[in-house]
């Protein structure tokens, strides 16, 4: 589901080994000749698909990916447990951050007994406002998202895919245009 609305179809996600390296940007590896070399990563988009007891650890490392990394967006994903250690940092951190309800979906069956909690953490705008979090296309977003699930045959992909695009979007809108 997530690729679908990202763009990315080989979207894989992160190791916590990954998540103090490759959310970096970096890839390290050993020569043939026995020397560390470092490889910059290209990515667009990262995936976190955190456990709830570590992901208030991996959020402050998603803090750290996003002032070295601005351009990069970010999915994170986790099961609503332990939710007062990491709950408040992932709604600061994301730009929308919605629950998945149980039994939406096959691969979040009601015997999973929690909800999916997802963070969309777009990447800063190259003119103001930086972060879009509180442009009024997230807020209209956040609303229908709340119908979909309450509806029976609702699919969200098409409005996450537009949520996605946004940043590009408005990244290419004159500035006087912006507000």
């Amino acid at each position: 589901m997530i690729q679908s609305w990202t763009g990315q179809p080989d979207l894989q996600p992160l190791t916590p080994s990954d998540w103090y390296r490759r959310e970096q940007g970096f890839r390290g590896a050993l020569s043939p000749s026995g020397v560390w070399t470092t490889e910059e990563l290209h990515d667009w988009w990262l995936l976190w698909d955190l456990p709830p007891a570590a992901a208030a650890a991996a959020l402050e490392a998603l803090n750290e990916s996003r002032i070295k990394r601005p351009h990069i967006n970010h999915v994170v994903i986790c099961p609503r447990l332990m939710t007062p250690k990491w709950r408040k940092r992932l709604q600061k951190l994301a730009d929308l951050a919605f629950e998945l309800p149980l039994g939406c979906y096959s691969f979040w069956p009601s015997l999973e007994h929690e909800p999916l909690i997802i963070g969309i953490v777009l990447h800063f705008s190259f003119c103001s406002p930086w972060q879009i979090k509180q442009h009024p296309r997230i807020l209209e977003v956040d609303r229908e998202l709340r119908a979909v699930w309450k509806s029976e045959d609702g699919d969200p992909r098409s409005l996450l895919f537009e949520l996605c695009q946004l940043p590009g979007v408005l990244d290419g809108v004159p500035l006087g245009l912006v507000r």
